[in-house]
Formats: structure tokens, C-alpha cells, sequence
């Protein structure tokens, strides 16, 4: 069962316009890649916004790492 902050925190990228989210192999970092282009790095156990870059000037509805 999904915690009820993550499914939260889920339905807002969604809604943001997130298209894609990948974790790393380590489980601690997520990826999030959305309909501006950007990519964003996150830590999962802080929710601390690690780095963040435009991959694309179109929208990226896919990535892998």
C-alpha cells in the first residue's frame, strides 16, 4: 500500500506536469522529467531538489538512467 503523502505528493507531479519519473538503481534519487523540458534530480529520503536542466525545448515524456 502507498503511503498517503507519496500517493499526495504523486497526484501534484502529475497534475505539475510531470510525464516521466525514474528512480535510480540505488533507490535514493528520483528523476522526474515533465511537458517543459526540464529534468529535475531529487533526493527521496530529504526531498531536497538536487540539480535541475532543460533536456529538451519540447516536452520530455520519457527517460531512463
Amino acid at each position: 500500500m502507498i503511503d498517503a503523502d507519496i500517493s499526495f505528493f504523486l497526484i501534484a507531479l502529475i497534475f505539475s506536469g510531470v510525464k516521466s519519473l525514474v528512480f535510480a538503481k540505488s533507490g535514493s534519487i528520483l528523476y522526474s522529467a515533465g511537458v517543459d523540458g526540464m529534468v529535475c534530480e531529487m533526493n527521496v529520503d530529504s526531498g531536497e531538489l538536487l540539480e535541475k536542466f532543460r533536456a529538451s525545448k519540447r516536452a520530455v515524456s520519457c527517460i531512463c538512467v
